[in-house]
C-alpha cells in the first residue's frame, strides 16, 4: 500500500509593528483579531472627548490633539481640513474610451467636452502617466495632472461659445490638443503649426499647444523659451499663465533631470511673479508653488510657516494643503538635525513611538508648563515619576481634553511604583462614569483596573471587554462589520470577551478548580462562559483531575447539546483509561477543542470543524514560551497593551500562596504535554490495542490520523500517524473509516 508523506507547517501569526501603512501584499494568512483599543487613531478621531492618546498614533491624529490641548478650536473648517469626506469614486462615462481604462474625473469630463466638436474622431488612448525606464532605474510619476484636463475643457468651452461649433477651426484645435496629450506618457508629438491665414485665436492657442507639448514631452528647455516667447505676446490670452508656467519648467528640470540650481530658479520667477501686480491671476498658484519650492530648499523653515498655519485659531484657505505638506515634511525629515524645531514638531518627534529620552519630554514640560508637554512626560515616564509631575497631573480637571490620557498615565506610573491602593481608588471613580468615554479608553481603564485587581471576582469583572473592531495587525484596524466579515456578527452588538492581559493569567496562573467555580456558579456572559467551560473541561481531563472534569462535563451536556452523548459516554466509563480515551475520541471529533483560552475572537472555525489555516486543537509550547493563550500559535500583544505592561506581564496577585502554588503545578504539567495530534493519538491507539471491539474504534483511529495532517506536528507525529493508520487498515479494512483514510503523514 502507498503511503503519501506531507510535510506539515505550524502556522505562526505574525504581528508586525510598522510606522508605515501595512503592505497587505505580502505574504499571509492575515487572521482577522480583536481590537479592544485603535492602536492608530481614537474612536472617532474628529469628535470630542479625545480619549486616551497613544504614541502609536498616526501623526495626524496626534497633530489634531496638540491642537486642542492648546485650545485651539476645532470648527466645520478645520473639520473638512483634517479630515476630508472620502473621495467619491469614479466611474468612467457612458461610452467609456475603447482602451477601458478608469480615467481621473478631469480626464473623463475632458473625453465629454471634445464630443460637442462636430465630426470630433475617436480619442487617442490616454495615460497620465509617464514612465522613464534607464539603465538601473524606473521612474513613474503624474505627468499630466487634473489641472491640464480642466484647462482644456474650460477653453474648449469658451471657444465653443466664442465661434460656435461649426466653426471649422474647433476641428483643428481638437486636434492639437490630442497631441498635447498625447505628450503625456507617449513619444514626443508636435502639434502642427495653424494654417496660413488661420484667425488670431487660432494662432495664440497654438503656440500654447505646442510649448505644453514640448513640457509633457520632458524637453523642459524648449518649453521655456516657448513660455517665455507667450509671455512677452501682449496679444496672446495666455500671456498672464505662461511666467507661471517658465516656473514649473524649471522645477521639472531641479526633480526629473537633477538639476538643483533649477529649484532656486523657480523660486525667484515665482517671486517675482507675486511682486508683479499685473499677474494676479495667477498669484494664488504661484505662492502654492512657491511654498513647494521653499519646502525643497528650506524644509526647516517650510516645516515652521506650516506649523503655524496649523494652529493659527482662524483657519487660513491653505488649512488643508498646509496639513499636508507639514506631513509631507515630518516623514522626510531627519527631526534630530532640525535646527530649532518648533513646538508641535518637538513634541510630536518626542511623543511619538521613537528614541526620544524621557527627561527631554519633562524638561520642555518643566520650561512650558503647558498640557501637551504635560502628556508628553507622563506618558515617557516610568515607575518613579518626579512628584511635581504627579502634582500636575492631578490639577488637571474632568473637563480638559487632557484628563483621560492624564489620569491613564498617572495611574499606570502609580501601578509601575505598586501603589495599588490608589491606583485603584482612582479608577474605581473614573469607571464609576465609564459611559462618558469612548469605547477604546474605557477598555484601557478597565485593563488598568485588571491588572490591580484584589480578588478572583474583581479580576473576572474588569477582565470582561467589549471589542470595538477588527483587524489582520494594527494598522489595518477597522470597526467591526458584519457585513465584510459575516464571523464577526456575534461581536458587533456588545458580547463581551478576554483581551490578551487576561488570557495570561486565566491560562497559566489561575488554578483549575477556580475556573470550574465561575463557570459553574455562572460567573460569566452565557457565550463565554461555554467557551471557558470547554477549556477548563479539557484542560481538567489532561491533568486527570476528574474531581473537576467530571461537574464540567454535566454542565456542558446542558450548555453544548452536541456533547450530550459523548460526554455521557465519558462519565460512564468504568475505568481511567475508558474515561480517557472517551474525552480524546470527543476531542478528535471537534478540531476547536484545546485546554486553554485564546484571547480576543479567538477561533473562528466552528468548533466541530476543521479550519483551513490549521488552528486545531492546540499545540506544545515553545521552549520558554511566556505568551497567552494558543501556545506555540505565536498570538502578539497589541501596542496599548504593551505601553500599559512595557517588558513586565500581568500577574495574579490577589491569589493565595497555596493557590498561586497550585496554578504553577497545573501548568508546568501541561507544558510537558506534546502538541494535541501525538497526545490524542497516543490514547486513542492505547485504548483501541486493548478494545478492539469498541465501535468508536474505526473512527477513533481514522481521526487520529487526520489531526496529525492538520493539527502541529512534532518528533513523534509521524510515527503516531503510521500506527494509527496500520491499525486502521488492518483490523477494520472494510469500514468506511478506512476506506477514507487512505494515507498517513509525517514531518520530515
Amino acid at each position: 500500500m502507498a503511503v503519501r508523506v506531507a510535510r506539515l507547517a505550524v502556522l505562526v501569526l505574525l504581528v508586525a509593528v510598522l510606522t508605515s501603512p501595512t503592505d497587505l501584499s505580502s505574504c499571509g494568512p492575515f487572521l482577522t483579531t480583536a481590537v479592544f483599543t485603535f492602536s492608530r487613531q481614537p474612536d472617532d478621531p474628529g469628535a470630542a472627548p479625545m480619549g486616551i492618546l497613544l504614541p502609536t498614533f498616526y501623526r495626524s491624529n496626534l497633530i489634531v490633539a496638540y491642537r486642542r490641548l492648546i485650545g485651539v478650536g476645532f470648527d466645520d473648517a478645520a473639520r473638512k481640513a483634517f479630515f476630508p469626506p472620502p473621495p467619491k469614486p469614479e466611474h468612467p462615462p457612458n461610452g467609456v474610451p475603447a482602451w477601458g481604462v478608469l480615467l481621473p474625473t478631469a480626464t473623463q469630463d475632458w473625453l465629454a467636452a471634445r464630443k460637442k466638436v462636430p465630426g470630433a474622431p475617436e480619442p487617442p488612448k490616454i495615460d497620465v502617466y509617464r514612465r522613464d525606464r534607464t539603465p538601473g532605474d524606473y521612474d513613474e510619476y503624474v505627468n499630466c495632472p487634473d489641472d491640464a484636463f480642466r484647462t482644456a475643457s474650460t477653453t474648449l468651452g469658451d471657444r465653443l461659445a466664442r465661434y460656435g461649433a461649426a466653426n471649422p477651426e474647433l476641428l483643428d484645435w481638437l486636434r492639437g490638443q490630442d497631441d498635447v496629450f498625447a505628450n503625456c506618457s507617449g513619444s514626443p508629438v508636435n502639434p502642427n503649426p495653424p494654417p496660413e491665414g488661420g484667425s488670431a485665436w487660432l494662432q495664440a492657442d497654438r503656440a500654447y499647444q505646442i510649448a505644453a507639448a514640448s513640457f509633457y514631452a520632458g524637453d523642459f528647455d524648449r518649453a521655456e523659451a516657448e513660455f517665455r516667447a507667450i509671455a512677452a505676446d501682449q496679444r496672446s490670452p495666455w500671456r498672464t499663465s505662461a511666467p507661471y508656467l517658465v516656473a514649473r519648467c524649471s522645477i521639472r528640470r531641479a526633480t526629473l533631470s537633477h538639476q538643483p540650481e533649477a529649484m532656486m530658479q523657480a523660486q525667484t520667477q515665482l517671486e517675482n511673479i507675486l511682486k508683479n501686480d499685473s499677474l494676479k491671476p495667477v498669484h494664488a498658484a504661484a505662492a502654492s508653488l512657491l511654498a513647494f519650492v521653499n519646502a525643497r530648499l528650506d524644509p526647516d523653515r517650510r516645516l515652521h510657516e506650516l506649523s503655524q498655519s496649523i494652529l493659527a485659531k482662524t483657519p487660513s484657505p491653505s488649512l488643508a494643503q498646509d496639513f499636508t505638506d507639514y506631513l509631507f515634511l515630518f516623514y522626510k525629515l531627519d527631526w534630530s538635525k532640525l535646527n530649532q524645531p518648533d513646538d508641535l514638531t518637538d513634541w510630536l518627534s518626542t511623543f511619538l513611538v521613537s528614541p526620544a529620552p524621557a527627561d527631554h519630554a519633562l524638561e520642555r514640560w518643566r520650561a512650558t508648563q503647558s498640557l501637551p508637554w504635560l502628556v508628553a512626560a507622563l506618558t515617557r515616564s516610568q515607575a518613579g515619576a518626579p512628584p511635581d509631575l504627579l502634582q500636575a497631573a492631578d490639577q488637571v480637571q474632568s473637563d480638559s481634553p487632557a484628563y483621560a490620557t492624564v489620569a491613564f498615565q498617572t495611574v499606570r506610573l502609580l501601578e509601575n511604583s505598586k501603589e495599588s491602593a490608589d491606583a485603584r481608588r482612582r479608577l474605581d471613580a473614573i469607571l464609576a462614569e465609564r459611559t462618558k468615554y469612548p469605547p477604546s479608553t474605557a477598555n484601557l481603564f478597565l485593563a488598568e483596573r485588571m491588572r490591580v485587581a484584589e480578588s478572583w471576582e474583581a479580576f473576572l469583572r474588569y477582565a470582561l471587554r467589549v471589542p470595538v473592531g477588527s483587524g489582520y495587525d494594527y494598522e489595518s484596524e477597522a470597526p467591526i462589520d458584519p457585513a465584510a466579515d459575516p464571523q464577526l456578527k456575534a461581536f458587533a452588538g456588545g458580547r463581551p470577551i478576554f483581551d490578551m492581559d487576561a488570557t495570561t493569567v486565566l491560562n497559566r496562573q489561575i488554578p483549575l478548580h477556580l475556573v470550574a467555580d465561575a463557570v459553574e456558579r455562572g460567573a460569566l456572559p452565557a457565550p463565554l462562559r461555554s467557551v471557558v467551560a470547554r477549556a477548563a473541561w479539557a484542560r481538567a481531563v489532561l491533568l486527570d483531575d476528574d474531581a473537576v472534569a467530571e461537574p464540567l462535563a454535566r454542565l456542558l451536556q446542558k450548555i453544548e447539546p452536541a456533547w450530550n452523548q459523548p460526554l455521557g459516554d465519558y462519565l460512564k466509563a468504568a475505568d481511567r483509561s475508558a474515561k480517557r480515551f472517551s474525552a480524546a475520541y470527543l476531542m478528535l471529533r471537534n478540531p476547536g477543542a484545546r485546554p486553554y483560552l485564546d484571547p480576543g475572537f479567538g477561533r473562528l472555525t466552528p468548533i466541530g470543524k476543521l479550519d483551513s489555516f490549521r488552528d486545531n486543537w492546540w499545540c506544545a509550547p515553545a521552549k520558554g514560551e511566556q505568551g497567552a493563550g494558543s501556545p506555540g500559535m505565536g498570538w502578539a500583544w497589541s501596542p496599548p497593551m504593551s505601553l500599559l505592561y512595557g517588558a513586565s506581564r500581568p500577574q495574579a496577585t490577589f491569589l493565595t500562596e497555596a493557590d498561586q502554588a497550585q496554578a504553577a503545578q497545573e501548568w508546568a504539567k501541561l507544558a510537558g504535554f506534546p502538541g494535541a495530534p501525538s497526545f490524542l493519538s497516543a490514547v486513542a491507539l492505547e485504548y483501541v490495542k486493548a478494545h478492539p471491539n469498541d465501535p468508536r474504534a474505526p473512527e477513533a483511529l481514522a481521526l487520529a490520523v487526520r489531526s496529525t495532517r492538520y493539527g502541529c506536528a512534532d518528533a513523534d507525529t509521524g510515527k503516531q500517524s503510521k500506527a494509527a493508520f496500520q491499525l486502521l487498515h488492518a483490523r477494520y479494512a472494510s469500514t468506511d473509516w478506512a476506506k477514507k483514510t487512505r494515507y498517513w503523514y509525517s514531518l520530515h
